[in-house]
Order: C-alpha cells, then sequence, then structure tokens
C-alpha cells in the first residue's frame, strides 16, 4: 500500500489499556482501545510520530515491538489513594507529555480523564481532541455512569476540547447540538487487515457466535432469553466478568450456564478471536446500546454476518445486507434462513468488500489527518 506525503506531526493517545492488547493478555480491553490501536497503526504506517501515553513499567511489560512509541507516565499501584492525582500522577503525566512534545492530545471515553488531559492541552497550549467510544458519550446517558467528580471533568474537558472525533451519525449529531461552534468530524472505525481472510463455507460453521465483557450494557439477559427460545442451536460465548458486574447479569449468566445448548469458551486473546467466529453463523449482538462494536469488524472480516437485537450503527447492516435485525419476540426464522439458504461464501465476499471498502485503516488514517490539518 502506498503513503501518502503528509506534513509530519507528533500525535499522543492517552490509553492505559493498550499495553495488555500489544501483550494479547487475559485482560479485557474495550473496544475504543482496540480503535485507538488501529488508529496509531494507521497513523505510523504514514509517517506521523504516535505516541500512546500509558502506565510506568508498560514497555517492559509488552514483548513486541510496535510503529509506535509507548510514552510511560506514572505506577498504577503508586501513591495514596485519596490525593494520588495531586501529588503524584498529574505532575507524572505531565512531565511525560513535555517530554513527548506532541502536536495534538487525544483522549477516548467519557471520564474525569477527558478533564484532566484538556486541562493539560490548555497549559501546554497543545490542540486537545476528544474521541466519542460510545453513544452514551453523546447524549445524556453518561450522566448515569459517572459519579459526580467523573461528570463534571467530563463536561469540562468537552468544553475545553479543539475538536470531537465521533463513530457514527447519531453521535455526530448529539454533539453539533451540544458544540454547534465546534470542529466535530465522523470517522469510522478503522480495521487492520493487512492480508485478506479465507471465508468458511457453512459445512465449517457449527454455532451462534457472542462476544463481550459481561455486564450491563451487553444485555445477558436477552442472550439467555434468544438461546431458550432456539435450543435446536448451539450458541458459543465468548467473554468473562467486567470488574463491576450487576445483579442482572449474573443472574443471567447462571440461566444461561444451565442451558444445554449454550458453551463458554473463555476469553478470546485477538489472535484467537477470528478463528472462532470463522466457525460461526453468525455473530449475536443483544447490547443495549454500542458506538460501533469493533467486533462486527472482527466479524466482516471474516466473511460472517451479525445479527443484532438493538445496534445498527448508521444502519449499516440493512443498508449494506450484512446481516439481520431481530426481536425478542421473533428471531427463530432468521436463524432458521442462516442454516438452511444462507449462501456463505458469496455473502461472505459482499461483506468483506464492505469492509475494505469503508474501514481500510490506512484511509481512515488519511481521514484522521485530513481533520487535524484543516
Amino acid at each position: 500500500m502506498e503513503r501518502t506525503k503528509r506534513k509530519k506531526m507528533k500525535l499522543l493517545f492517552y490509553d492505559f489499556e493498550i499495553p495488555y492488547l500489544l501483550n494479547d493478555s487475559n485482560y479485557p480491553v474495550g473496544g475504543a482501545c482496540v480503535r485507538q490501536y488501529a488508529f496509531s497503526i494507521g497513523l505510523s504506517f504514514l509517517g506521523q510520530d504516535v505516541g500512546v501515553l500509558t502506565w510506568k513499567g508498560a514497555n517492559k511489560f509488552v514483548k513486541s515491538q510496535q510503529p509506535f512509541k509507548l510514552v510511560e507516565s506514572y505506577s498504577i499501584e503508586r501513591g495514596i489513594r485519596v490525593i494520588r492525582w495531586i501529588y503524584y500522577r498529574f505532575p507524572q503525566l505531565l512531565r511525560a507529555i513535555l517530554n513527548f512534545k506532541p502536536d495534538f492530545i487525544f483522549q477516548k471515553c467519557a471520564g474525569a480523564n477527558v478533564g484532566i488531559m484538556a486541562i493539560v492541552g490548555v497549559l501546554l497550549n497543545k490542540p486537545f481532541i476528544y474521541i466519542s467510544a460510545n453513544d452514551t458519550d453523546a447524549d445524556d446517558r453518561y450522566k448515569r455512569n459517572l459519579n459526580f467528580i467523573n461528570m463534571i471533568f467530563y463536561k469540562f474537558g468537552l468544553k475545553l476540547s479543539q475538536g470531537i472525533i465521533c463513530q457514527n451519525e447519531y453521535q455526530y449529531k448529539q454533539f453539533k447540538k451540544k458544540f454547534p461552534q465546534k470542529r466535530i468530524t465522523l470517522i469510522k472505525n478503522p480495521f487492520v487487515m493487512k492480508e485478506k481472510i479465507g471465508i468458511n463455507p457453512k459445512a465449517k460453521r457449527k454455532y451462534i457466535a457472542w462476544v463481550g465483557v459481561f455486564q450491563h450494557q451487553k444485555n445477558l439477559s436477552a442472550l439467555y432469553r434468544i438461546a431458550n427460545q432456539n435450543l435446536d442451536l448451539e450458541f458459543h460465548v465468548a467473554g468473562k466478568n467486567s470488574s463491576s458486574i450487576d445483579g442482572n447479569t449474573k443472574n443471567a449468566l447462571d440461566k444461561l450456564r444451565a442451558l444445554p445448548n449454550v458453551k463458554f469458551v473463555g476469553y478470546l486473546s485477538r489472535t484467537d478471536i477470528l478463528g472462532f467466529l470463522s466457525k460461526a453463523y453468525a455473530l449475536l449482538n443483544t447490547s443495549h446500546f454500542e458506538g460501533f462494536s469493533n467486533t462486527f469488524l472482527e466479524s466482516f472480516a471474516v466473511g460472517t454476518p451479525i445479527i443484532s437485537l438493538n445496534v445498527n450503527p448508521d444502519n449499516i447492516i440493512t443498508k449494506y445486507d450484512l446481516g439481520d435485525m431481530i426481536s425478542l419476540e421473533s428471531n427463530s426464522h432468521v436463524f432458521k434462513k442462516l442454516l438452511d439458504s444462507y449462501d456463505y461464501l458469496k455473502e461472505g465476499i459482499k461483506i468483506q468488500k464492505y469492509l475494505t471498502s469503508n474501514h481500510d485503516y490506512i484511509n481512515i488514517a488519511n481521514q484522521f489527518l485530513d481533520f487535524l490539518e484543516d
């Protein structure tokens, strides 16, 4: 792939999960982290000097070489809990950022860190760009998930930001309503696929796949209802508990484990996830909400369609015929179609074509730079 000559800049992304992703650890990283990784790979390919601001010791922890720098800041364990941000963490962050000398600073996910990084941007006179990671970042639903301090810092950080990058039209419209004068753009999630992956025929597909962290957002009670309604189908569930699992999710997990057609396969590493999805009739998404699920892109990479209960970002599933939407009341006919008449080789090529046409990490990186240079 050819490199387009661009003005070279120093771009710094804040991300404390990325070392676990790079090490393929048994640690549930979020989709926003995977997205920033793909941004970093694409931007590095285009000759940009990319740094990822992360925790102290990350370079020793990560065994593989990367095209971008891991910029170490503070130790996660060190400091007196109540006051460590004031006397230890913030000074260490500031020192690490000063040493890197970024032209732009980026932060993902709603929370106090958005405000902190925005303040750093003001102190250093460097533009701070917020990267939206979920539809709830853009509307008032973030208030349900954040405590008062986190909420205040998040709102403050958005106001101080020099721009916002969204994943879908819904996020774009919501942020534009709140900040009509601010520079806001929509950049689709990038996917790093350096070579084409073969598509499995129907004969090599055995189950309906479900992938995610076990938490309220992922709506495991809906997964239970669907699996219970389709006892003739196997459902393979990949994931692990979130750090703060709720009672409804625990209850749904107990009921799922009692079903004869449900198999839990554990938390899958990034190297295993594509193989898992390639053997599935479909990837089932039951989430209450998402921004743009990266598991969609992983599923598209192996030509596996999406069956979704609620999530259909920018209507891509229906617009590009990438799977089907279902309801809790009506879904068995969709699964029956997959087993009876779905042409996986023909449809899989179409699904892969959508992915390469719309989510190629180099094309997305160029769009990213267009926004910064505009």
